[in-house]
C-alpha cells in the first residue's frame, strides 16, 4: 500500500509536468495540435512503473487537458464532442502510457515505445480528422490526405524531440529497466 502512494504521487507530479510541458510549444496548429514535450513524463511515468501507471498518467492527463481547454468540434452534437473527446484526448495521450508494453529481448525499447505510441496518437488524431472535423474543408479536398499530413506536422517533430529527451532524461535518473 505505501508503495502504491508514493508511485501514485510521482506519477501525480509528472501529470503536472506534462501538463506545464504541454503550455509551452514550439508551434501551435490553427485546429488544435502543437509541438511541445508534454508526452515524455507520460512515457517515463509508463517505462518507470509499468502500463498501468503509466495508462493511469496518460488518461488522467488527458481529462486535465480536456478541463483546461477543450477544442471543441465544428458542429456542436453528442456524437462529435464524444469523438473528439475519444479521438483527440484520452486514445492519444492514454495511449502514451503503454509505452512499456514495447519491448525488445525483455527491455523496454525507448525506441520503439515512442515510435508505436505515437503512431497510435497520429492514427487516432487522423481519424478525428476524417470522421469530425471534415466540416472545415472545401469538398475537392481529400480528407484522408489532408488530415494525416496536419496531424503529421506537429507529431513527427514532437517524436523527433521525444526520441532526443527521453533516453537522455532516462539516462540522468539512472533509470534501469528490468
Amino acid at each position: 500500500m505505501k508503495n502504491n502512494i508514493s508511485v501514485m504521487l510521482k506519477c501525480t507530479m509528472l501529470i503536472s509536468l506534462s501538463i506545464i510541458l504541454g503550455k509551452i510549444f514550439a508551434f501551435k496548429m490553427p485546429f488544435g495540435g502543437s509541438i511541445n514535450l508534454s508526452p515524455i513524463p507520460i512515457i517515463i511515468s509508463s517505462v518507470m512503473f509499468g502500463p498501468s501507471w503509466g495508462v493511469y498518467t496518460g488518461f488522467t492527463y488527458s481529462i486535465i487537458k480536456i478541463i483546461l481547454g477543450f477544442h471543441a468540434p465544428p458542429t456542436i452534437n453528442p456524437v462529435h464532442v464524444t469523438g473528439v473527446i475519444l479521438l483527440d484526448y484520452i486514445i492519444p495521450y492514454t495511449s502514451l502510457g503503454l509505452s512499456s508494453i514495447f519491448k525488445i529481448k525483455g527491455k523496454t525499447s525507448i525506441y520503439l515505445a515512442v515510435t508505436a505510441t505515437m503512431i497510435i496518437r497520429l492514427i487516432s488524431t487522423t481519424l478525428s480528422g476524417i470522421i469530425i472535423w471534415k466540416n472545415l474543408l472545401f469538398p475537392d479536398v481529400n480528407i484522408l490526405i489532408y488530415s494525416l499530413i496536419y496531424n503529421a506536422i506537429y507529431i513527427f517533430p514532437e517524436t523527433v524531440l521525444i526520441f532526443i529527451i527521453c533516453p537522455i532524461i532516462l539516462k540522468l535518473i539512472n533509470y534501469k529497466d528490468k
